[in-house]
């Protein structure tokens, strides 16, 4: 069932998918209409399972879920993957490569290949305090506390 991602608890289930590529108007809409389908009909163990799912920084997608249930159920969690895919399909972009990461570069998101992390190091272009966005994140609180920070408060630090 779909509800505003703010009305959602803080325990509720985040996956973040970065984009290869910025989305335009119309990826977005695509993205909203296979969200309204999908979250009409998604299920954990025969209970609905109350979903928010946003295209956000022109960039990412974020599917958010809570049930009342103590843990979703394997079949739910997989079918929010089927659906990244099939926006994947869709749009023919990649959402899954977890090898692309994204900075805020003088006020615009740019995504970077980690194969190019150090020579965008070495040039200036991202420091220790450039905003780097952690898709690693797992729950409502975690994407409110931590999906934006500063590249050397990261799983990043190593690099600088």
């Amino acid at each position: 069932m779909e509800v505003d991602f703010n009305s959602l608890p803080n325990q509720s289930k985040v996956w973040m998918y970065q984009a290869n590529r910025l989305l335009n108007d119309d990826d977005k809409k695509v993205i909203y209409e296979l969200a309204e389908v999908f979250l009409s009909q998604w299920e954990s163990h025969n209970i609905p399972v109350n979903g928010a799912i946003d295209a956000l920084n022109n960039c990412f997608v974020r599917i958010a879920a809570f049930t009342d249930e103590p843990n979703m159920c394997g079949r739910a969690q997989d079918a929010q993957v089927r659906l990244a895919k099939e926006i994947e399909l869709e749009l023919g972009i990649e959402l899954t490569n977890r090898l692309l990461l994204a900075f805020e570069i003088e006020g615009v998101t740019e995504i970077i290949h980690m194969n190019d992390l150090a020579n965008e190091i070495s040039q200036g272009r991202i420091n220790a305090n450039s905003n780097f966005f952690n898709n690693l994140i797992q729950s409502k609180q975690d994407f409110e506390m931590s999906w934006v920070l500063k590249a050397g408060d990261s799983w990043l630090s190593k690099y600088f």
